[in-house]
């Protein structure tokens, strides 16, 4: 799994913050940012293309990853994209 470098990491943990994104959620927001970035990584998309985020959902899906969870992750790098 690719490791978040410390200055995004600060940076999209104050972004939560500042969403009021609930302090219980942040560990998923941070899965998904993992996952997400390991996607793009892994399929080789650039993780600045919201074309990306739309595979991504996709590949959830396909894992049956539930409507709740796929909303979550796509908060999760919808904020990721405003850093």
């Amino acid at each position: 799994m690719i490791q978040i470098e410390a200055n995004l990491l600060n940076n999209y943990n104050l972004s939560l913050q500042i969403k009021q994104i609930p302090k219980n959620e942040h560990k998923y927001y941070l899965k998904w940012l993992k996952y997400y970035l390991d996607f793009c990584h892994k399929y080789r998309f650039q993780n600045s293309d919201p074309e990306s985020l739309h595979r991504f959902i996709g590949k959830l899906s396909s894992k049956k990853q539930n409507i709740a969870q796929q909303e979550q992750a796509t908060d999760a790098v919808r904020l990721f994209y405003t850093l």
